[in-house]
């Protein structure tokens, strides 16, 4: 199922989850928020970040908001949950920090 936030339903932009997901092509040049903790959304991550133009990984292992690029990917930033979204494309996160995404990528969990 979707991670819940407020705006979830509003939000205008595609949203898949991680069982769906086969290959990062789908990402290319895309600006992604990907939600989850588990290693496999780390993993996915980095992977999205070799083609996709932004990935915003938010997780419930994140205690303060970094908004930081992390190491060796120039594209890929670690940030808290996401507090909510908006029908202009903008997803916010728990310590305000805001970008505006084509796809979430829900990883919380997978349904056999």
């Amino acid at each position: 199922s979707y991670t819940s936030f407020s705006g979830v339903n509003l939000w205008p932009g595609k949203q898949i989850r991680s069982h769906n997901y086969h290959t990062p092509e789908p990402f290319r040049n895309r600006v992604v928020v990907l939600i989850g903790s588990s290693m496999s959304a780390a993993d996915l991550s980095i992977e999205i970040a070799e083609v996709a133009r932004e990935v915003h990984f938010a997780s419930r292992s994140v205690a303060d908001e970094t908004y930081e690029k992390q190491l060796r990917h120039d594209n890929l930033w670690l940030h808290s949950m996401v507090e909510s979204a908006s029908g202009d494309g903008t997803v916010v996160f728990r310590f305000g920090s805001a970008v505006v995404a084509h796809i979430i990528l829900h990883c919380t969990g997978h349904r056999l």
